[in-house]
C-alpha cells in the first residue's frame, strides 16, 4: 500500500529533478504537479516504474521481517535464559 500512495509523488520528484537546467521547471509544486500529470497523460502516468519499485521493496520486506523474527525470538530465548 505504501508503493501505492507514494509512487505518484516520486514520479513528480523524479521529473523536477531531470527538468533541463535553464528551463522553467513545470513540476515546481507537488500536488499541482500531480493533478497536471494526470490530466495531461492520464492516471497510468502517475504509476510509471510501479513494477521495478515493488519488485524491489518486496523482496526487501520479506526478508526484512523474517530477520525481526528471527532476531525477537533469539532474544527473548536468551532473556530467560538470563544471558544477558
Amino acid at each position: 500500500m505504501g508503493v501505492v500512495m507514494n509512487n505518484p509523488l516520486d514520479v513528480v520528484v523524479s521529473r523536477s529533478r531531470n527538468a533541463t537546467a535553464g528551463e522553467a521547471n513545470p513540476y515546481r509544486w507537488q500536488w499541482p504537479s500531480v493533478y497536471k500529470i494526470a490530466q495531461e497523460e492520464g492516471i497510468g502516468a502517475l504509476y510509471k516504474g510501479f513494477k521495478p519499485k515493488v519488485m524491489r521493496l518486496g523482496p526487501g520486506g520479506g526478508i526484512m521481517i523474517v530477520t525481526f523474527d528471527f532476531m525477537s525470538g533469539y532474544l527473548i530465548e536468551r532473556k530467560k535464559k538470563n544471558q544477558f
